[in-house]
């Protein structure tokens, strides 16, 4: 779950659904991208983007999807890891897209 006080965003996840409530006008949207449960998510400080991570299966690696807050719409999806993605951080500064925890430890 995340949430940003000073635009209303909260979003949450329900299996492979990540929800996206606007508190302020009382709207919700759906992403829909993640064959696998959602395990963590993770908003840039700017709200634009959130990212959203999905654990391994059979024959997928690890995902995390970057969302593009404004349409909705999964701009990159980044798939390397053969295990469980347990939490995401979004930096304040530009210098890395996202910072995450696993078994093995990457740092994109």
């Amino acid at each position: 779950m995340v949430w940003k006080y000073d635009t209303g965003l909260f979003a949450y996840t329900s299996g492979c659904l990540v929800v996206i409530e606007d508190l302020h006008s009382g709207t919700q949207k759906h992403l829909m991208g993640h064959t696998e449960e959602i395990s963590t998510l993770a908003v840039q400080h700017d709200g634009l983007i959130l990212a959203s991570a999905s654990g391994p299966s059979d024959t997928v690696a690890s995902q995390i999807c970057l969302w593009n807050l404004q349409d909705g719409v999964c701009k990159k999806v980044l798939s390397y890891h053969d295990h469980e993605i347990v939490c995401l951080r979004m930096p304040v500064t530009t210098d890395s897209l996202c910072q995450l925890v696993i078994t093995g430890s990457v740092l994109w």
